[in-house]
């Protein structure tokens, strides 16, 4: 009896588990080019992400990294259509980034890259440059 009530607590523990939703981080990697396509080194960048709003700085080699946090809603007692409407109410579609008086928008792809469980740092990691015509 006692063994039937170990593996069932255990199958419920995992099912509560995988039931809940997720979050994380995914990273936006590149090279930032001015409006004549010359490198912005050690140029400052405001990044805006939904609600949040933070500055960063690109390297010598005007390299940046942008940290993009995401989030997945539980699914637990909503319809597939419920879920995405969930998920994109707490992930916003676009990344806006401002250099000067110039901004980028770009695709938030969370679904692509935001992994629980990444297998490496590379599943993580999405290459783009930025041009600030």
């Amino acid at each position: 009896m006692r063994y039937i009530l170990t593996i069932l607590f255990f199958s419920l523990l995992t099912a509560i588990t995988f039931a809940k939703g997720g979050s994380g981080i995914y990273y936006i990697k590149g090279t930032a080019y001015g409006a004549d396509k010359a490198i912005l080194k050690n140029a400052e960048l405001t990044v805006k992400v939904g609600g949040r709003i933070k500055t960063i700085r690109t390297d010598d080699h005007g390299q940046f990294e942008i940290e993009v946090q995401w989030e997945s809603a539980c699914p637990s007692g909503r319809t597939i259509l419920q879920h995405r409407c969930d998920n994109k109410k707490i992930n916003p579609e676009f990344i806006y980034i401002r250099y000067d008086d110039k901004e980028v928008k770009v695709n938030n792809k969370w679904k692509k890259y935001g992994q629980l469980f990444p297998e490496s740092e590379d599943k993580i990691i999405r290459k783009k440059d930025l041009y600030f015509n």
